[in-house]
């Protein structure tokens, strides 16, 4: 664990790592993002952004 926060940290200060739901989903729909870490706790709230919801539903 400590692995990948550390991994993660560096990736944050090299600034390749975007976070927020907004930015992200730019990323994923110009195909930039390489790899996508959803938080286990994400609660899917229909009215506030579909396409994140879309993504989550493809995903299960």
């Amino acid at each position: 664990m400590s692995k990948m926060l550390s991994r993660l940290g560096l990736a944050m200060r090299a600034g390749k790592l975007v976070t927020g739901d907004e930015i992200v989903m730019k990323a994923i729909r110009s195909k930039e993002a390489k790899v996508v870490i959803v938080a286990g706790t994400l609660q899917i709230i229909p009215t506030r952004n579909s396409a994140i919801n879309a993504a989550h539903t493809k995903s299960l």
